[in-house]
């Protein structure tokens, strides 16, 4: 399992030994950029930069709130180093601990999206416009150096990549030393987004899970945001409809819970769930007759299951059934 409690011990600039070390991993390769190199994904373009990336320079072991700060500006969070480093620095880590990096941001009610620990995804994220948070080792595995900075662009011809790292606005280093450095960090890599927005590499299960977080935090107008906009994306994913509907439900947008969960129920007609969750919003929406057949149809696709049964027994107890309610079909 990745640790979570790494800290940046020290965002210097490098000398001596660690600029050796640099230096030979340069001349190092990996399977994912031999791969990516041989044979780049088709629709990534060669090269790409995000010059609009904002530019904060670090001060003395401060490297993660200002690549963070620098995250944050770019979707438009009003947020300097210095406050950032009030919350994040540890006097006796000397540095940030990754887990309070994510929550640090998703307090500023912005999605955190861990990406897939491979190099693909770090590019096809720069390229659809979305700069990308790293976490580097630029020591040994056993004398660490720990770093954070944000990827803004690449070259594949000319295999560099471009990073907003330290106190150089521009650093261009060779693919190949980034993935070393990167590799012996765990391959740590987050895309920060407004909930409107969507990683170019976001997988649903993933992303909705990365939204919970931002849910439960407290944040629940802008998890509902993210998750109408991973319905637009995958309209035809049953998990990603089942969770937005029961976002409007708590949002009290039933009219809108309703057509989550039936649009559910349309891709997967046999999912016992979503008839409960439907039967819910019946009676919400004042259909207890149409409730009743919805609980019915879950109870025959799941007649084992015991919350199922609850709900029955709850729904039920119902009268309320006003007339124009959309009538529903059981597959069974």
């Amino acid at each position: 399992m990745p640790r979570t409690d790494w800290p940046d011990m020290s965002c210097s600039s490098l000398s001596g030994l660690f600029a050796l070390v640099i230096l030979l991993s340069g001349c190092a390769s990996t399977p994912q950029l031999d791969r990516l190199l041989a044979q780049p994904p088709s629709a990534l373009p060669s090269k790409a930069e995000l010059a609009d990336v904002p530019f904060i320079p670090q001060g003395e072991n401060d490297c993660g709130p200002a690549a963070l700060a620098t995250l944050l500006q770019a979707q438009g969070r009003a947020v300097g180093k210095e406050e950032l480093t009030q919350k994040l620095y540890l006097p006796g880590r000397q540095g940030s601990l990754q887990i309070e990096m994510d929550a640090t941001a998703r307090s500023f009610a912005l999605v955190v999206y861990p990406l897939a620990p491979d190099i693909d995804a770090v590019l096809e994220e720069v390229a659809a416009g979305n700069p990308v948070l790293v976490f580097q080792n630029l020591g040994l595995s056993w004398y660490p150096r720990w770093h954070y900075a944000v990827v803004v662009g690449y070259d594949l011809p000319a295999r560099e990549i471009i990073l907003r790292s330290g106190t150089i606005r521009r650093h261009v280093i060779s693919l190949s030393t980034f993935v070393q450095t990167w590799q012996r960090a765990n391959r740590w890599a987050r895309v920060i987004l407004p909930p409107g927005k969507i990683p170019a590499t976001a997988r649903p299960l993933d992303y909705i899970r990365a939204v919970n977080v931002l849910e439960t935090g407290g944040h629940a107008d802008a998890a509902a945001q993210a998750y109408r906009a991973a319905a637009r994306r995958w309209p035809r994913d049953r998990n990603v409809l089942q969770v937005w509907g029961n976002s409007e439900f708590e949002q009290g947008a039933f009219m809108d819970a309703e057509s989550a969960f039936r649009r559910a129920i349309e891709v997967s007609p046999r999912t016992a769930s979503a008839w409960n969750n439907l039967a819910y919003v019946l009676i919400a929406r004042q259909c207890g007759q149409r409730a009743r057949e919805a609980i019915a149809c879950a109870r025959k696709l799941a007649p084992d299951d015991k919350n199922i049964l609850a709900s029955e027994q709850e729904i039920k107890k119902s009268k309320n059934s006003r007339k124009g309610c959309a009538a529903v079909k059981c597959p069974l």
